[in-house]
Parts: C-alpha cells; sequence; structure tokens
C-alpha cells in the first residue's frame, strides 16, 4: 500500500485526531481478542460505548479515543501499549514517536 493511500484513508477517518492506520494496524483484532467470550453488547456496557461504535473500532474503520483507550486497558488489566501497537510492555523502545502516530484533523 502507498503512502498516499494510507494518508488518504486515514485522512478520511472523521476523528479529532487521527492514528495513523499503519502504525496501529490490529487493533480490531486486538479489541476483540480482550473482549474475548465477550458478547458486543456487555462489552459495550463495560466500557461505555455504543454497539456501532465497537464494530467500527473491531473493522478497523474509526479508532478509540484516548478515554476509550484508557478504560479498555483499565476495565480488562492489559497494556496501551499493547493495545495500540501490538507491542509488550517490555518493549516500549519500539513504540513510534506520538508526532507520527497522532494525526490532526483538518
Amino acid at each position: 500500500m502507498t503512502d498516499t493511500r494510507v494518508e488518504s484513508e486515514v485522512a478520511s477517518k472523521k476523528t479529532p485526531v487521527d492514528l495513523d492506520a499503519t502504525i496501529v494496524a490490529g487493533i480490531g483484532r486486538r479489541i476483540r481478542e480482550i473482549r474475548g467470550a465477550l458478547n458486543q453488547d456487555d462489552f459495550c456496557k463495560l466500557i461505555g460505548l455504543q454497539k456501532r461504535t465497537l464494530v467500527r473500532y473491531e473493522s478497523e474503520k474509526t479508532y478509540p479515543s484516548a478515554e476509550t483507550v484508557a478504560k479498555i486497558c483499565h476495565e480488562f488489566g492489559v497494556n496501551p501499549a499493547w493495545l495500540l501497537f501490538g507491542h509488550e510492555g517490555s518493549n516500549l523502545g519500539a513504540i513510534p514517536p506520538v508526532s507520527k502516530v497522532l494525526r490532526r484533523s483538518a
């Protein structure tokens, strides 16, 4: 996938601060893994989400806000670095700088 195509896909996601799709690839799978045997309705009640929002996160059509990431990590005891980037806490040096992860919306 070319950088232009990635930037176009990221730009199409309407959130106050967009996560770079190339860096957080797999976040939807990780959210499903965290959810485990919980159905989507029960997970949404715990985190305070609407089901359609969770479906969009899991399909990576949109990405969770920092607040939602914090809620998921707190409720399920997971490392934010793992949820966002797929890195375990012991590998924090592999996490890209914030400026490369977050992109300001226009």
